[in-house]
């Protein structure tokens, strides 16, 4: 009790000092005291406080927000608490308990349930009618530091020490060259000390009053890909809704059948959002799960999973062995036979391909083909198809091509050719150069769109568009469509093709090919083709 006392006889003392000259103090101004509260409801478009008439706010009253920080010292394990303004909210409706906000876009942070507010009513003089001069725009001079700090110290006797500090803080507002400026921040540093400590014997004696502002239970949600395959990148997202109530979020993860988790901290990536990227080394199942870790000290797991109900990944094995062990080498050949006339009238063409492709394990290139072919066909425009006058392509070609991987979903490839053009009118052959260029879409071997378009001479021009699907394991499934002139330059046709393959075993897989073909109404014929794929 003496020592108590001793600090009150001194904070009197310290106030002493502010003063030059022995004054009558002032009365407390006009419009109440300094009012505290706290923010117990946020939504809808409304901040609900509990401060009302009674506590002596007038209508369309300005409170100060401050952010209630709450930690636990990982030393003492002592709970400290301390709060910081985050700006100035104006009141639209104050009742006679509670007041309601309707505009929070000045505060620094978004308002939170526990936040304090504090009111200050405004001194008697400052509600009084301007005189001439300030409505005029004349800057009028006001009292002085000296006497300003006399009448806070008046205001300060005998009231709590959260208003003494604000008093004190509005007072090195209003004067921030004040001649007091040492003086006064000693007392701040005082006034904060004091109030530290009792707050700190509060949660000591009696916890559970500072955690009752605070939910039960964050809004969280976890996301993850419950299938990946074994050395693929597993990307976790954590979101949090009352985000300013998490100090950090990390994911706990391990293979189904060891004993412990590993913990990886994730990084904030947005305002809710915080992100980790894990990795299935090994095929089996990865379990995982998050924690919140909140200001107050607590954990909370995230909806959803939990140590002992984890998520479950399911982590397959690679399509085939990967880099370093086999499966680089790829040899193809395909059939396709392409009719754009049935009936009467030639207007069709055969191209026969066998390449082999080599993957290289490299940043940017990705693979290297080259491949040797066969193109027969016969055609003219739709009158000469017509009358029977149509004109022959017999080419052989060899090409290689290159294909560069810009991003793990983006990828280009280019192809060269040249070959020998045989001219039935008279048996002499003449040389070609063709040229081709493709642009993918998606996984380099799953679901994937490739755009692409070529031109070789003599023969004619192609772009083409296709889809790949492999969603079901073993059968990828290709439509595509094709606007063509082969097989001599003629008219433009389009070709719709479906393809459908089989994997066989794990070096071998199957494909057949089908499509339709129209340049006109009645000008049109059918596709079909086959392939096979070798992998080592």
């Amino acid at each position: 009790m003496k020592k108590t006392r001793s600090r009150w006889w001194g904070a009197m003392a310290c106030g002493a000092v502010l003063m030059t000259a022995v004054r009558v103090w002032a009365a407390p101004p006009e419009g109440g005291r300094v009012a505290e509260g706290v923010i117990v409801r946020v939504g809808n478009g409304e901040v609900i406080v509990d401060l009302g008439q009674e506590s002596g706010l007038p209508s369309g009253a300005v409170v100060q927000v401050y952010r209630k920080v709450e930690v636990k010292h990982p030393v003492t394990g002592k709970v400290i608490v301390d709060r910081f303004p985050i700006g100035a909210m104006a009141l639209s409706d104050v009742g006679r308990l509670l007041s309601i906000a309707r505009e929070a876009e000045s505060l620094t942070r978004a308002p939170a349930v526990g936040d304090f507010v504090v009111f200050e009513p405004k001194p008697g003089r400052a509600a009084a009618k301007p005189d001439a001069a300030e409505e005029e725009g004349v800057v009028v001079s006001r009292a002085p530091a000296q006497d300003a700090v006399e009448e806070v110290f008046a205001q300060t006797l005998g009231r709590p020490l959260t208003e003494r500090i604000v008093l004190w803080e509005n007072y090195l507002k209003r004067f921030p060259e004040s001649p007091h400026l040492d003086q006064v921040g000693g007392e701040l540093v005082w006034l904060r000390t004091e109030l530290a400590r009792s707050r700190e014997s509060q949660v000591q004696s009696n916890p559970e009053p500072l955690l009752m502002l605070e939910p039960d239970r964050l809004g969280t949600r976890m996301s993850a890909p419950r299938v990946v395959k074994a050395g693929e990148r597993v990307e976790v997202n954590v979101s949090v809704i009352e985000r300013e109530l998490a100090e950090s979020v990390r994911v706990l993860w391990r293979q189904r059948g060891d004993l412990g988790y590993e913990t990886v901290v994730m990084e904030r990536s947005g305002d809710f959002n915080w992100r980790a990227d894990l990795e299935a080394a090994a095929p089996g199942v990865l379990e995982i799960f998050a924690e919140v870790v909140r200001t107050n000290g607590t954990l909370q797991a995230t909806s959803g999973a939990k140590a002992t109900e984890p998520m479950a990944i399911e982590v397959e094995a690679p399509p085939g062995p990967g880099p370093g062990e086999g499966g680089r080498s790829r040899a193809r050949t395909i059939v396709e036979f392409v009719d754009f006339k049935a009936g009467e009238g030639v207007d069709d063409f055969v191209r026969i391909e066998s390449s082999f492709r080599y993957s290289i394990d490299r940043p940017v290139i990705k693979g290297f083909s080259a491949g040797v072919g066969i193109f027969q066909g016969e055609g003219g425009s739709l009158g000469e198809v017509e009358r029977g006058e149509t004109r022959r392509r017999n080419v052989n070609f060899g090409f290689a091509e290159l294909e560069l991987g810009l991003h793990e979903y983006f990828g280009v490839s280019g192809r060269v050719s040249v070959g020998n053009h045989f001219q039935t009118q008279d048996g002499t052959a003449e040389g070609i150069f063709g040229f081709r260029a493709e642009a993918r879409i998606g996984e380099a071997e799953g679901t994937r769109l490739t755009l692409g378009a070529a031109l070789t001479e003599d023969l004619g021009n192609e772009a083409w568009t296709a889809l790949t699907l492999d969603v079901i394991e073993g059968w990828p499934i290709t439509a595509g469509v094709t606007v063509t002139n082969l097989p001599v330059g003629g008219e433009l046709g389009v070709s719709a093709e479906l393809g459908v393959g089989y994997a066989l075993t794990d070096w071998l897989a199957l494909s057949l090919l089908t499509g339709w073909n129209a340049r006109t109404i009645n000008h049109y014929g059918f596709t079909a083709g086959a392939g096979a794929l070798l992998t080592w």
